[in-house]
């Protein structure tokens, strides 16, 4: 088998588990009770963090991952000519 000859099949695979993932993730928060959003965590450098700050936080830090995976797949610049 050559390299990268199913990376179409696994792309799709990999969208689905996410897409899924993310469904499910929404079914959790659907279901959490109220009354425990201000439950606390401390993250791993001392930081609490709340059920509620956990949840809405969720949303922004994937669109800062999907950003980076777009600026990992974008073409590379071209190079500037006549600078040195």
């Amino acid at each position: 088998m050559k390299p990268f000859e199913n990376i179409a099949t696994e792309i799709i695979i990999l969208v689905q588990h996410w897409k899924f993932s993310n469904l499910h993730f929404a079914h959790v928060i659907q279901q959490i009770d109220s009354e425990k959003l201000q439950n606390e965590w401390i993250s791993d450098v001392g930081e609490k963090l709340t059920l509620k700050k956990m949840m809405e936080s969720y949303l922004p830090h994937l669109i800062l991952h999907l950003g980076e995976i777009e600026e990992l797949s974008a073409p590379p610049l071209p190079s500037p000519r006549g600078r040195e």
